[in-house]
């Protein structure tokens, strides 16, 4: 024991016999204040160190380096931990000759030069005039030493491993956690603990306590909180600044470890909607490719899908929608849809999906599909409103499609109040379509059948009711087959909070919350979005703000109108909105070429969809080009998922590793067909 460490003693061992006496003389007022200590106690708080004397702040620190032995793990997690690693670069490299595994996590650099000065940091607490750059700065610091850390850890072949992450997570207290390999010896915490440049009124906790899972154990609660901050889905791994002890190569084991990441990324990431079959593990064949052309700098390959809205036509008239609106030319012709099918095909395009407008309203539908099932061998979607189609159309379907989507925003008792024809409920008709192909599917090849429902302001309190409907239907995949999603945008029928509020109750009843795709939802407001971000439209803005991201869709993606025109995606092309002077003039910023004039793989490999891609590198809602993006649901989920892959990726190929040989190693099956 230090003389510091016998002082604090002595203070606390007479502030306790003082606690003694007062709640013994002053009755229970005071026995308040004796069964507060009693609380603190229990969180396994065994002293505090003032920031101001830099000896005692860093002792315990210290006695952690030293006690730690071979395979016992140490997490230090704050900001830059630049004069952490200043002050403890010995002892740390000591440590790691003994064989611990010390994990470092900090900010990623990235977020504060996407960020700039001032903006979504709140940086005041460091009580710096000039944090924002200050933070860069010592962020560099950290990596240069980090870098010459894992370079002496190379040359004396030390046996620990030397784990570096790199978090877009704002840290607002750093932490040093102590877990030993022996679960008998208790942890150890260091909280709220900094080299830094703040106010030298602050303190230090220390913590000692057992190693338990208990759900009531402040310390362990604690552990558990900031390890989870090294998950892939927080933190990247930063693979050039990592060291691991191998007998033969290093580099070996980093990339098992990248290989443990990847699998580990994959697995939790969240499939949006079934029946496109675009879980991310069945992305990755297409996903390797581009990011090998990414690092080459080498052409993109071909999109995987592609949608093609073949009218503006519409059978129903939605509160949400102006596409029904009256205008020359509605639909695709024929020949230029024939031309635009095998320009795909050649090029190299798996999937399609057939959209409109309501796509059965084209005249040539039903054999524009045949040719591209048949003829073309495309894997063929079709997304429908399910009011108006033909039997001929519907058998058609059941026939050559792999899936039909039908837009349903409403129970028998509510859909009226958003779909009509001519102002008179379609709920009728859209009832017998999916009977008749209840029907063809019993007597025929089975064609997928899914449900979409957008939750707006008029039928949020309906959504119970729609799913215990959609069971009452009796399809293979009873609720599954139905897909929620938030409505987004600039117009009068967003959800209010309250609403949302009550429907994230909706989504924990057990009756509901493994229905249909609820599990996602309930996912994606706690961890992607927000009822504030939803409430107002854009329910991505913030997570794209904070978390840099790349957008992956005009790689992967691409969406041609009835006029042949060629877009990256249907928010870009404001697909809800009709052709008002506003919608036409946002379309022209982001059209990148006319397949009357052009080839499709000229349009792709061609100036302007490279811009975009360079563009969307790093994704900004705030861009007045890019507004849209704030309101994207459909995509963002694989651009995040991706975005954390490609960052493996390319740091283990920065560090020297077999990048592609890792995410071939992760692949699902190669030949599947995928919608994006």
């Amino acid at each position: 024991m230090t003389a510091w460490d016998l002082v604090v003693a002595i203070i606390l061992a007479a502030f306790f016999a003082v606690a003694v006496y007062v709640a013994v003389e002053f009755g229970p007022r005071a026995r308040t204040t004796l069964a507060l200590w009693r609380t603190i106690r229990k969180t396994g708080l065994k002293a505090i160190y003032p920031r101001s004397h830099p000896k005692t702040r860093n002792q315990q620190l210290l006695n952690i380096l030293q006690d730690a032995m071979d395979r016992d793990e140490i997490l230090m997690v704050g900001r830059t931990h630049k004069g952490l690693l200043e002050v403890n670069e010995q002892a740390i490299l000591k440590a790691l000759e003994r064989g611990v595994v010390i994990k470092i996590l900090f900010l990623d650099q990235k977020i504060l030069t996407n960020l700039g000065p001032g903006q979504h940091f709140d940086l005041r607490s460091l009580g710096l005039p000039n944090a924002y750059v200050q933070l860069l700065d010592d962020v560099g610091a950290a990596v240069a030493k980090l870098r010459a850390l894992k370079d002496e850890c190379r040359k004396r072949k030390v046996w620990g491993s030397l784990l570096v992450f790199r978090t877009v997570v704002l840290v607002q207290s750093s932490v040093v956690v102590y877990v030993p390999l022996e679960k008998k010896t208790p942890m150890r915490l260091l909280y709220d603990f900094s080299f830094g440049g703040e106010d030298s009124d602050k303190f230090v906790q220390y913590y000692r306590s057992p190693q338990t899972d208990s759900a009531g154990d402040f310390c362990n609660r604690l552990r558990k909180f900031y390890a989870s901050l090294y998950e892939p889905d927080i933190s990247a791994f930063s693979y050039e600044l990592s060291y691991r002890y191998s007998r033969s190569d290093p580099l070996e084991e980093i990339e098992k470890l990248a290989t443990e990441r990847i699998t580990n990324l994959i697995k939790a990431h969240e499939e949006v909607e079934k029946i496109r079959n675009n879980s991310l593990e069945r992305l990755v064949p297409a996903a390797a490719s581009v990011f090998a052309a990414l690092s080459s700098d080498s052409d993109v390959p071909a999109p995987i899908s592609a949608q093609i809205e073949l009218t503006n036509a519409c059978s129903t008239q939605c509160t949400h929608c102006f596409r029904y609106s009256k205008i020359g030319e509605p639909h695709m012709e024929t020949g230029l849809a024939r031309r635009i099918l095998d320009q795909l095909h050649e090029f190299g395009v798996r999937t399609i999906t057939l959209s409109g407008g309501e796509p059965t309203k084209h005249p040539d539908f039903g054999n524009l599909l045949q040719y591209a099932a048949v003829d073309k061998k495309l894997a063929v979607g079709v997304l429908s409103n399910g009011v108006g189609v033909s039997k001929n159309d519907l058998a058609r379907i059941q026939k050559h499609a792999r899936w039909l989507r039908l837009s349903i925003d409403g129970s028998p008792t509510v859909y009226g109040q958003i779909r009509s024809i001519s102002g008179k409920d379609a709920f009728p008709e859209v009832s017998a379509t999916i009977e008749q192909f209840i029907r063809l599917n019993e007597i025929g090849r089975r064609c997928q059948l899914s449900i979409c429902y957008t939750i707006q302001k008029r039928n949020a309190d309906d959504v119970p009711e729609m799913i215990t409907w959609v069971r009452s239907l009796g399809l293979p995949n009873d609720d599954k087959c139905l897909t929620f999603k938030f409505a987004h945008g600039r117009n009068g029928f967003l959800c209010s909070k309250p609403q949302l509020e009550m429907l994230a109750q909706i989504f924990l009843k057990p009756e509901f919350r493994d229905s249909a795709n609820l599990p996602y939802l309930k996912w994606f407001l706690e961890r992607q979005s927000s009822i504030r971000d939803v409430e107002k439209g854009r329910p991505t803005e913030s997570l794209y703000l904070q978390q840099p991201t790349r957008c992956f869709t005009p790689h992967l993606f691409t969406l041609i109108d009835p006029h042949g025109d060629v877009y990256p995606c249907c928010f870009l092309f404001e697909d809800n909105q009709g052709y008002t002077a506003e919608a036409i003039e946002k379309r022209r910023a982001h059209c990148l070429g006319s397949l009357k004039t052009q080839s499709f793989r000229e349009i792709w490999n061609g100036t302007k969809y490279q811009q975009v891609r360079d563009e969307l590198a790093s994704i900004n809602p705030k861009a007045k080009k890019y507004e849209a993006c704030g309101e994207c649901t459909r995509h963002c989920n694989h651009n995040r998922s991706l975005s954390q892959l490609y960052s493996e990726y390319a740091g283990l190929q920065a560090a020297g590793g077999d990048a592609i040989s890792v995410i071939k190693g992760a692949m699902g099956p190669s030949g599947e067909d995928v919608w994006l």
